[in-house]
């Protein structure tokens, strides 16, 4: 069994019927083999894929119906064709998983730096800003601010929440 052509008589014939074009022959294994083979790839694969790679296969057999020759029966070579396909294309989509995860990471970290360095720019224009400002405005700004700061780390750490300013005209 070495290396012989383990082909059933049905096979060689349509084998040699497609040889010579014949599309009834392909049609008849195309409809054989095309539910099998697909399910067979759904192991591997989506269905979606699996067909795919089936109707690729099956239209490679025909295109290449001239040159091909099989060591092996025809069934076992498609089979056999369907499952690489399958893992190619696992190899494949694996492969883009892992340069989209780079990209999205890359993406991030630039998007990050570029965060930092634009809230650096800001406040260096804000500092520019205040030291422009008439000397007494740019210490009250300075104050209020701190005392903004303050009051918010005193909510913060109290849980102090200062009352809104009432007027006599809202108590009535």
């Amino acid at each position: 069994m070495n290396g012989e052509i383990l082909q059933t008589t049905d096979e060689r014939f349509l084998l040699s019927a497609i040889q010579n074009g014949d599309l009834k022959a392909y049609g008849i294994l195309f409809r054989r083999y095309y539910p099998m083979l697909c399910a067979y790839a759904t192991r591997f694969v989506e269905l979606k894929d699996a067909e795919e790679i089936v109707q690729d296969v099956m239209l490679w057999l025909w295109e290449t119906r001239q040159t091909q020759t099989f060591e092996t029966s025809l069934s076992q070579y498609l089979f056999r064709t369907v499952y690489h396909r399958a893992i190619n294309q696992i190899v494949r989509h694996q492969s883009q998983l892992r340069a989209d995860t780079l990209f999205y990471e890359n993406m991030q970290e630039m998007l990050q730096d570029t965060d930092f360095y634009q809230l650096e720019e800001l406040q260096k224009r804000i500092k520019e800003a205040v030291e422009a400002l008439p000397p007494l405005i740019g210490r009250l700004l300075s104050c209020t601010a701190s005392r903004i700061k303050a009051t918010k780390i005193l909510q913060k750490s109290c849980r102090y929440h200062p009352k809104p300013l009432t007027t006599e005209s809202s108590r009535h």
